[in-house]
């Protein structure tokens, strides 16, 4: 009778461990994760709770059906304080539909979005 017991205890407790270890991953990720806000005059600003390097290469209009901007140079910055884009920055990056055609920079801020990945920290192989 008492193996019963055991078994739906020990049952108990892998599942929180193993919650537990995933909601510790996730929340991990997530505090790493880079956020963006924008601004009354349709600037965005993009900042992160830890320090980068973020590069950031796109930035998409909606679901990417209203446009797409790709940066000339990707933009790289490092620490958590973040970087600014104004709208007449935006409003400069060359801006294309999903048939490749040229369209201006949508007006509405707040439905863009940004692709960019989180660069891997540069080592210097003397030290060590």
């Amino acid at each position: 009778m008492w193996w019963n017991e055991f078994w739906v205890c020990l049952l108990l407790f892998s599942v929180l461990i193993g919650g537990g270890f995933f909601w510790a991953a996730s929340a991990h990720f997530n505090l790493k994760d880079l956020r963006m806000s924008t601004s009354v005059e349709g600037s965005l600003h993009f900042s992160s709770t830890s320090d980068g390097p973020f590069v950031l290469t796109h930035l998409i209009a909606g679901d990417g059906s209203k446009g797409c901007a790709v940066f000339r140079k990707p933009l790289l910055f490092r620490d958590s304080r973040g970087m600014q884009i104004s709208r007449k920055e935006m409003d400069a990056l060359q801006w294309l539909d999903l048939q490749h055609q040229v369209v201006s920079a949508p007006k509405d801020t707040s439905r863009i979005s940004a692709v960019y990945y989180r660069a891997g920290l540069l080592k210097d192989k003397h030290r060590q």
